[in-house]
């Protein structure tokens, strides 16, 4: 299933993640262990359910701040930053799944973060 992976330097991607294979999503996010984080900024600029996924310990770990997931979480209003890779899914009950319309979402981050996100080549 095809996703968008934001890195802390900048770069947006769309790569194939198995939701269904907790490792597969480890390996997208580049950590042991992941967490969910879900914002009223993220629907409201998406305009559906969307999460990202995160490095649990990319703090404890040191690792560097990512801009866009830092925005969609609210470090202004909340004082923390994301760090680390990202990678958005869909919330659908209890399970995790990919975005619907992974190509509008990606034009939408690419035109509203124009001078903040590079664009690069889709992993096969």
């Amino acid at each position: 299933m095809k996703t968008i992976k934001i890195t802390t330097d900048n770069k947006l991607t769309i790569i194939d993640v198995d939701f269904d294979d907790y490792r597969d999503i480890q390996k997208a996010v580049g950590c042991e262990r992941f967490e969910t984080v879900k914002t009223q900024r993220l629907f409201d600029f998406f305009g559906q359910p969307v999460m990202m996924l995160v490095d649990e310990s990319g703090l404890i770990k040191g690792l560097k701040p990512n801009a866009v997931a830092s925005y969609f979480y609210g470090f202004f209003e909340h004082g923390q930053v994301i760090v680390g890779d990202v990678i958005f899914a869909k919330p659908m009950g209890e399970d995790i799944v990919a975005p619907d319309d992974i190509k509008w979402m990606k034009e939408k981050l690419i035109r509203t973060y124009v001078h903040i996100l590079e664009e690069e080549e889709e992993d096969e």
